[in-house]
């Protein structure tokens, strides 16, 4: 690795990617505006690739998701990721308290592993753990931790597992919250994943060869089911979690499973069936040619599963679904989502 504060140590080349506009089955029609929004995005059929770049920063603030300053306050842009610019005016009083008063946590070496959206699993399989594995597997960097986010104890642990399925021992993983932390050499990858606008090729490499020694579970059949609280699902999920099983669906909860149960219960599945969230993103571990079945509510301005579907080669089929009560979560589409018998009858049977 090239030992130059701040410069770009390596650069990958990517191709570029071609998908298919999605298979639609709208039991509720989309709105007007986000019907043209998706046709614009779905219509796009070459999505050039971005290259891969590898930086080393030295003397870096880390605060918030990952939010990334040097020379005092200075922003390092790729770090931005979703953050807001008022995460950034709080980042810089709380590093600038810490300059005062002395008193920021150490760290010797690390890579940066969170960002916004770090308390998401989808988020941090996609676009985090990846960052990771290519660090140490290009940089040759096996020694230096992974820098990831404090989240709930349940998610946490799962990040360990992943990061451990990557090559990284238990000591080697370490947690820091939205408060700074003074890191001497920090490694920064970019180019490898932005939530609703980019998904590498890169990210499939990464997460086919941690998946490589994992058996596929004896599942043809998976209905992953959402868990209590969720701010999407089946308005009526016990019934539909049960004459999903007179189909022939499996009912399997991520939340309940470990990081290599989850890649063998999808990696082994030909059908799978959910509502859009954090949980379905394991569909990157499908087989290419696995049916997918997302429901997502009709209004929602989403294309994460068609990227993965189409990055991973699967049969996509998106149900815009009937949108039913209340605002549950952050965005106006975090809505429960209505569906029948007859609709899934129709929809799963060949």
């Amino acid at each position: 690795m090239i030992d130059i504060p701040g410069a770009c140590v390596l650069e990958m080349d990517c191709p570029n990617s071609y998908y298919s506009f999605p298979r639609l089955t709208e039991l509720e029609a989309m709105p007007d505006h986000v019907r043209v929004l998706m046709n614009s995005i779905w219509s796009q059929a070459v999505h050039l690739g971005r290259k891969l770049r590898f930086f080393e920063h030295q003397n870096v603030f880390v605060t918030k998701e990952g939010l990334c300053f040097k020379n005092g306050l200075e922003l390092i842009p790729e770090t931005k990721t979703y953050h807001s610019d008022n995460d950034i005016l709080l980042s810089r009083e709380m590093i600038s308290n810490c300059l005062q008063s002395g008193t920021a946590p150490s760290i010797s070496k690390a890579i940066l592993t969170k960002n916004r959206g770090a308390g998401n699993y989808g988020h941090f399989i996609l676009e985090m753990l990846p960052r990771a594995w290519y660090a140490r597997k290009y940089l040759g960097v096996t020694d230096w931790p992974a820098l990831i986010h404090k989240t709930s104890p349940a998610l946490s642990e799962i990040k360990v597992q992943a990061l451990q399925a990557s090559g990284f021992t238990p000591e080697n993983i370490i947690a820091t919250g939205d408060e700074p932390v003074f890191v001497e050499r920090l490694i920064v990858v970019d180019g490898l994943a932005f939530h609703t606008q980019y998904l590498s090729p890169f990210v499939m490499t990464c997460l086919d060869e941690i998946a490589a020694s994992v058996p596929p579970a004896d599942i043809d059949r998976l209905y992953a089911s959402r868990g209590r609280g969720a701010s999407r699902d089946f308005v009526n999920e016990p019934a539909v979690a049960d004459h999903l099983s007179k189909l022939g669906y499996i009912n399997k909860f991520a939340g309940e499973l470990s990081f290599t149960d989850q890649i063998s219960v999808f990696h082994g599945c030909s059908s799978v069936v959910g509502v859009m969230g954090a949980a379905l993103t394991n569909i990157v571990f499908c087989k290419p040619g696995t049916t997918v079945y997302c429901f997502m509510p009709s209004s929602a301005c989403e294309v994460l599963f068609w990227r993965i579907a189409e990055a991973r080669r699967l049969k996509y089929i998106e149900i815009r679904s009937r949108e039913v009560g209340p605002q549950l979560g952050g965005l106006p589409w975090d809505r429960a989502v209505a569906v029948t018998s007859a609709e899934l009858d129709e929809i799963l049977q060949p």
